[in-house]
């Protein structure tokens, strides 16, 4: 039975959302709980899920900030994010972690607390990419695939994340007692972990409003409660092609994910008393299978604005944040060094590009070819 067939069968032919059990819905070993911590006391607010057998995860930026907000911590960190300038290292009292729900009985769940060590966001899109605490004995991963490119409008789709949070919101919940495992969920903390249905009914290729939505998305015809931001979207294929973002009066915005595939993303392993640090883009966790896709990525193009010219190429390899040639070596699997840096990329959904056009003015950060309609 795949995804879908497992989400929806928990559904009557009339419901537009339904809850599906958490302890035991294979969705929810991919797709968990959002939370920050800080003065030991520990908040739920939103939806993260895995995106490759590597632990990366993604979620909404403005969760994120809302734990900043909320805890009163970092306003300089906020800044830094608020200007698209992060990398952020969590560490010290206030931190963030995904809690992923394994089986339940009578009295007590069996839970995994993840921490979030490194955090890195597309702005001025709603996408934050994350990375765990890693050590030699990893936990078993599952996870979803991500859909890079643009979807259809009138395409069916699955918006899924955790609602409807009821605990103490003033003292939160004891990190303590969750990380001992003493914590008793049933008892001091109810959600939902709820599915919403519907369909794509607007493409917004540049952005919705740049003060709501400064970034490329698009609508679908129901509106998602708090707490499912940051969750994913689905295709009737289950794959992610948005993140949860906004609810207006009776629609809601689903981010796209192609804008992001340019930020970079800190890893760090620990392997006994070694530290490993690694910095890559997104592009390149694709490349190298760390986050798992429907191989659409190939349909995404670029364009590099340099001297008042605009050079389209095709899908490319990004290394140590620099821009390459689009001369690539298929013996070595890599683009020529860089020739300049300080060009603006554009980046946009299309067909694989054949002939790179020569001496073209301007920039494109649109859709050509395929059939989604267009609306700035």
């Amino acid at each position: 039975m795949n995804l879908i067939n497992q989400i929806t069968t928990y559904k009557t032919n009339e419901q537009m959302f339904w809850n599906l059990n958490p302890h035991t819905n294979p969705l929810s070993h991919s797709t968990m709980l959002f939370a920050y911590y800080c003065d030991n006391s520990f908040y739920p607010i939103g939806t993260i899920f895995f995106v490759g057998n590597f632990g990366i995860m993604l979620s909404a930026s403005h969760v994120f900030d809302e734990g900043l907000s909320k805890s009163n911590h970092n306003q300089q960190v906020a800044d830094l994010l608020a200007k698209g300038k992060y990398h952020v290292d969590v560490k010290g009292d206030l931190g963030f972690a995904a809690i992923r729900f394994n089986s339940k009985n009578d009295t007590v769940s069996n839970i995994t607390f993840i921490s979030i060590e490194h955090i890195a966001a597309c702005v001025p899109g709603d996408i934050f990419y994350a990375s765990p605490v890693y050590h030699d004995s990893l936990i078993p991963i599952e996870y979803l695939s991500i859909k890079p490119t643009m979807p259809e409008i009138g395409t069916k789709v699955f918006s899924c994340g955790y609602t409807n949070f009821d605990y103490d919101r003033k003292n939160g919940l004891p990190l303590d007692e969750i990380k001992s495992g003493r914590f008793n969920w049933r008892d001091n903390l109810s959600f939902d972990f709820a599915v919403y249905e519907g369909e794509i009914t607007n493409i917004y290729v540049n952005k919705f409003v740049k003060s709501y939505l400064n970034a490329p998305c698009f609508s679908v015809n129901y509106k998602i409660p708090p707490g499912l931001s940051g969750g994913p979207t689905l295709t009737k294929n289950g794959f992610v092609c948005g993140v949860n973002s906004a609810s207006l009066v009776n629609e809601s915005l689903i981010s796209l994910i192609y804008p992001s595939i340019f930020t970079s993303l800190k890893t760090t392993m620990r392997i006994g008393g070694l530290t490993l640090n690694k910095i890559a883009p997104i592009c390149d966790h694709m490349s190298f299978g760390n986050i798992s896709t429907d191989g659409s990525e190939k349909d995404i193009k670029y364009s590099i604005e340099h001297d008042s010219l605009c050079v389209y190429h095709k899908w490319f390899k990004y290394l140590d944040n620099q821009i390459y040639e689009n001369k690539y070596d298929e013996e070595s699997g890599i683009f020529a060094k860089p020739r300049a840096r300080n060009k603006k990329i554009s980046i946009g959904i299309g067909p694989p590009i054949t002939e790179e056009p020569s001496h073209t003015t301007g920039h494109t950060d649109r859709v050509s070819g395929g059939s989604a309609d267009q609306a700035d």
